[in-house]
């Protein structure tokens, strides 16, 4: 998903809908780390964007 996207998706969210984005991203992020330490990380990027991702969210959460 493209920043702009992401940025109009989130404006438009509620709250509520902003923890479970939240949570979602954050699994993510979670099996992105354990696949890599399972050695079956294929594209180390991925870990760069969901970062960024939850870094968005909750600065969208804190206005």
């Amino acid at each position: 998903m493209k920043v702009k996207d992401l940025k109009k998706e989130l404006n438009a969210s509620s709250p509520e809908q902003l923890g479970l984005k939240l949570d979602e991203l954050r699994r993510s992020l979670f099996m992105l780390r354990l696949s890599k330490k399972m050695s079956r990380a294929k594209d180390i990027s991925q870990f760069k964007r969901l970062r960024r991702s939850v870094a968005r969210v909750l600065t969208f959460m804190n206005r």
